[in-house]
């Protein structure tokens, strides 16, 4: 009876309730954002067409992360358009992801502090757009040199959001966790 009772302490009222799904949700996006930086990192260490498809052999390690899997999707179609984005969001979002979306939305309407939250859509937004023009320009290029030179120069940028993205998220995880535990007073 002592577990049932801490464990409804745990929840008892609304804000806790809502700052544990706070801290669930940044985690996710703080998950998903570490293994594209891990990814952008490893990406960054290519130098020629070797190395490259050295790279691509090992590509099934970053499973787990949504935006690289979508990204990849539309490279194994061989375009980038508004329907192979779609087809690819389509094909590689599950039901985490989508509950993820769903309570990130919530979390957004109804927080005191939207400057933060935009400013987090405002990184992803830019960073997508970079990663999209990349691909764009990727599937135009004439040789394999040219291209590993965008690949670089994309992977050093989209790193730098990743790393921006991720230390903005751990600072929001805290302040949740922080806020969770000045309920217990």
């Amino acid at each position: 009876m002592k577990i049932y009772q801490w464990i409804d302490r745990l929840f008892d009222t609304f804000s806790k309730r809502s700052c544990f799904v706070a801290i669930i949700v940044l985690a996710y996006w703080t998950w998903q954002n570490i293994w594209q930086g891990v990814f952008m990192f490893d990406l960054v260490r290519v130098s020629n067409y070797e190395t490259l498809f050295s790279f691509y052999e090992n590509l099934s390690q970053y499973s787990n992360t949504l935006l690289i899997e979508i990204v990849l999707d539309m490279i194994s179609s061989n375009s980038v358009s508004l329907i192979s984005i779609l087809n690819a969001v389509v094909n590689n979002v599950g039901i985490i992801d989508v509950l993820a979306v769903f309570f990130t939305i919530i979390l957004f309407m109804k927080s005191r502090q939207k400057k933060g939250w935009i400013f987090l859509i405002v990184l992803y937004l830019l960073m997508f757009s970079v990663v999209e023009g990349s691909l764009f320009y990727g599937f135009q290029v004439s040789s394999i040199d040219e291209l590993v030179r965008i690949l670089h120069i994309l992977s050093m940028i989209t790193f730098g959001f990743e790393c921006v993205i991720v230390m903005y998220l751990v600072y929001r995880i805290v302040g949740h966790v922080f806020e969770y535990i000045r309920q217990f007073e």
